[in-house]
């Protein structure tokens, strides 16, 4: 009973639009590192975990964003169909 609302609340979270945006993040954070970061003499760019970690969490939000106003544009038109 208890894994299955962890299963339930870990769907709510994980949706295929945060999927898509953690993979597209760690592609472009990976380009970024290999055109820019690995010579570079600041720590943040030349380590590869710190510049992962940037684009997966950047990618999620920005895709979370995204997400969420989908939603809204949903429940707006199914209110103005009710009227």
């Amino acid at each position: 009973m208890r894994n299955n609302m962890k299963l339930k609340n870990l769907k709510k979270y994980f949706t295929l639009l945060h999927i898509i945006g953690i993979v597209l993040g760690m592609v472009v954070s990976l380009l970024y590192w290999y055109k820019s970061g690995r010579n570079s003499d600041n720590i943040f760019r030349s380590n590869i975990i710190i510049i992962l970690t940037w684009g997966i969490l950047s990618g999620y939000f920005v895709f979370d964003i995204i997400n969420s106003m989908r939603k809204n544009r949903k429940e707006e038109e199914c209110k103005s169909n009710k009227k």
